[in-house]
């Protein structure tokens, strides 16, 4: 490049520069070393710190499988809670079924406590009306079937309204009084029918029963009646029904004895909280002396007592009978 001198008019040559030579600093070799091996000391650090975190994370999702490749070698050490594992699709279906099994059978609990409860309100009748005799009844469900006899027109009116005011009854057909001499000294004989109402219970009315095999239920049932005064025996072979939830063994047995007596018995029954239900009522009462107090020497009454003995349908069994 070339520089013209204006004051002088001259034309100069520019001075070459004196090259620079770089010579080697020991303290700047020094530095950058030292700048070179922290920043592997703090990669290292960083590599170790994210090991430590995901080793953790890793513990904690997997904590189960750790522990128990430890305790191999260790044996029991109870460091976690157990795993309550997921209910399988069949363990769904049953505890489905056992609730409809608490319904059906808390249901089944309230009618029989009407039952009961209306049957207890019949005998009591009975024994207050010596101008009546009741000669038959029936309850089956809801639906109830009642005879009786009367010394005079006048006290069968009074027996009908008397054994209508129960908050039970929800529907009656009184047939007309009639004259009628089959039974000595009572003249009178009239029938009612119609049904009894059960109140509804709501869908959170469980109740836990107690399931017995048939055999032991049918000899409970026997037993029960026994320690009551009563001789209960079976009529015929027990009918057998299948379904989804519970296959039912319907029984029928002969039972003799005092209605009140009767009473006891059912009551008890009722409050095992046992897989019996229930169902039919037959009683044929029999006509008393009433000068008769001893009660060993009284005519017995007879009822037909009908209940089933309900077993549950596991979920096995239905995949048995589908294999078949």
């Amino acid at each position: 490049m070339i520089k013209i001198n204006l004051l002088h008019n001259q034309l100069s040559t520019p001075v070459a520069r004196e090259s620079v030579v770089k010579k080697d600093d020991p303290t700047g070799q020094t530095f950058r070393s030292a700048a070179k091996k922290g920043g592997a000391r703090v990669m290292k650090l960083t590599i170790l710190f994210i090991a430590i975190i995901a080793g953790g994370i890793f513990l904690i999702m997997e904590r189960y499988t750790v522990v128990n490749w430890v305790e191999q070698y260790t044996g029991p050490l109870n460091l976690l809670a157990p795993v309550e594992e997921a209910p399988s699709p069949e363990m769904i279906e049953e505890q489905r079924r056992e609730k409809i099994r608490q319904l059906y059978m808390a249901n089944t609990i309230r009618q029989q406590t009407r039952d009961i409860q209306f049957l207890t309100h019949l005998s009591a009748l009975r024994q207050s009306k010596s101008a009546i005799f009741v000669s038959a009844f029936t309850l089956d469900g809801n639906d109830y079937a009642i005879d009786f006899y009367g010394k005079t027109e006048k006290e069968i009116i009074e027996f009908t309204n008397a054994y209508l005011n129960s908050k039970t009854i929800d529907e009656t057909r009184p047939e007309k009084i009639e004259r009628d001499s089959k039974i000595a000294g009572f003249k009178f004989k009239r029938s009612l029918s119609g049904t009894l109402r059960l109140t509804t219970g709501a869908e959170t009315d469980t109740l836990s029963t107690v399931y017995i095999p048939l055999e032991k239920a049918k000899k409970k049932v026997k037993l029960l009646a026994l320690s009551d005064a009563l001789q209960a025996d079976d009529t015929g072979k027990s009918k057998e029904s299948k379904g989804v939830i519970m296959g039912k063994h319907s029984v029928q047995c002969k039972i003799t004895g005092q209605m009140e007596n009767f009473l006891k018995f059912a009551t008890t029954l009722s409050k095992l909280s046992l897989n019996i239900e229930m169902t039919r009522y037959e009683i044929t009462f029999a006509l008393r002396d009433p000068r008769q107090k001893d009660i060993k020497k009284m005519k017995p009454d007879v009822i037909l007592f009908d209940y089933n003995v309900l077993i549950p349908t596991t979920v096995s069994d239905t995949a048995a009978t589908d294999g078949k």
